[in-house]
């Protein structure tokens, strides 16, 4: 893990893509293939609410329409989260923390900081980073639930080339 993370900021540094939120490459459906994120795995979760390890975690990114869908599978079917996504300036960082912690059991068992754990601090941070404001979420393809207000996170796109998206979020 220590390892996964030193090479994946060693990869940042060379970042080709100076501004994601704007390129043709970020819009599209992205496999997640690693994480640090407890939450985003549902190891807190019971198991049949659990991602399956055999399908993939996938994120589509559309900055430009200002769309992102997140889809899971697990035991008892497809879940879904639908969320608007903006470019994110300095002065609107905290307005978007996450505050999703005790909605849902999303956030059930995992063991992260209230709010979240990473809150970007760099210049140009509206040419890298949206804020996520969460619209719905559907469990099992059958049951949507809409977000609160507060339903709400930052994602910024620190690596992106042709084949690879590399991400930090506040979850």
């Amino acid at each position: 893990n220590a390892e996964v993370k030193r090479l994946f900021m060693e990869l940042e540094t060379l970042n080709p893509t100076s501004e994601p939120l704007s390129s043709d490459q970020l819009r599209g459906d992205w496999e997640l293939l690693w994480t640090t994120s407890p939450a985003i795995l549902g190891l807190g979760r019971p198991g049949f609410f659990q991602p399956l390890q055999d399908q993939p975690i996938l994120q589509f990114l559309d900055p430009q329409e200002g769309v992102a869908r997140n889809l899971e599978f697990t035991a008892l079917g497809r879940n879904t989260v639908d969320a608007s996504i903006a470019p994110l300036g300095p002065d609107q960082r905290e307005a978007f923390v996450s505050r999703l912690d005790d909605f849902l059991l999303f956030k059930q068992g995992a063991e992260e900081n209230p709010g979240g754990s990473y809150l970007p601090q760099v210049d140009g941070l509206e040419k890298t980073t949206v804020g996520v404001r969460f619209k719905v979420f559907t469990l099992f393809g059958l049951l949507p639930i809409p977000a609160p207000a507060s339903a709400t996170g930052i994602l910024q796109v620190t690596y992106l080339d042709n084949d690879l998206r590399l991400s930090r979020g506040d979850r």
